[in-house]
């Protein structure tokens, strides 16, 4: 028994040091690709995809987590999902990734990430087994996203983007931060689904 216990033990610290490893791979390769002509388009699109401003202010309300979208959403390390980026770059979540697509460094890298999904429907989808795909860690953590939405007459409006706040106002179009992610109401925490904008300040 002990001997047992000494082999998986083993395996574990082994398991970890490779996901470790497969983290900090991806992190240099945001830093290498941040701010290219050739991933803005891709970043931005990525963005507006259905359940994409969801997860990411359910990230904020529920774990604390101010996120964006990575640079490297065509990434074949996603396994088909969106990355989850914070103000650091640093993946913290990845949104609606592929099971038939979780092998490689797709399989080490998500093992130990937060995985997203826009309804139950997804998440069974990717819980079930898929042909030739590999047999998911018993410690991969997956969640649904559930958010509340905002419902008052005047809201009371700020923006977190990259980490920092900034206050906003209900607008009849689509702002340049709004396409990436929800405001949220102070009032009664809830998210802010219509269009807004950031408020200048010309002080």
């Amino acid at each position: 028994m002990r001997r047992l216990d000494a082999c998986k033990a083993v395996a574990r610290e082994g398991n970890a040091a490779c996901r470790a490893q497969a983290l900090r791979k991806a992190v240099k390769a945001e830093e290498a690709t941040a701010d290219t002509p050739a991933t803005e388009k891709l970043r931005e699109k990525a963005g507006r995809e259905r359940g994409v401003r969801r997860a990411i202010a359910y990230l904020s309300r529920e774990h604390g987590l101010n996120a964006t979208v990575g640079w490297r959403v065509a990434d074949p390390c996603w396994a088909g999902g969106i990355p989850l980026v914070d103000g650091e770059g640093v993946p913290v979540a990845v949104f609606n990734p592929a099971r038939r697509l979780l092998r490689g460094h797709a399989y080490l890298l998500l093992a130990s990430m937060l995985l997203l999904f826009g309804d139950e429907l997804a998440l069974k989808h990717f819980s079930r087994y898929a042909y030739g795909a590999p047999k998911r860690p018993k410690d991969q953590r997956t969640e649904v996203v559930r958010l509340d939405f905002c419902a008052c007459q005047a809201p009371d409006l700020v923006a977190r983007i990259e980490g920092r706040e900034f206050p906003a106002r209900p607008s009849s179009t689509l702002g340049a931060g709004a396409a990436l992610c929800f405001a949220q109401c102070r009032t009664c925490g809830g998210a802010y689904k219509l269009p807004w904008r950031r408020v200048i300040s010309l002080g």
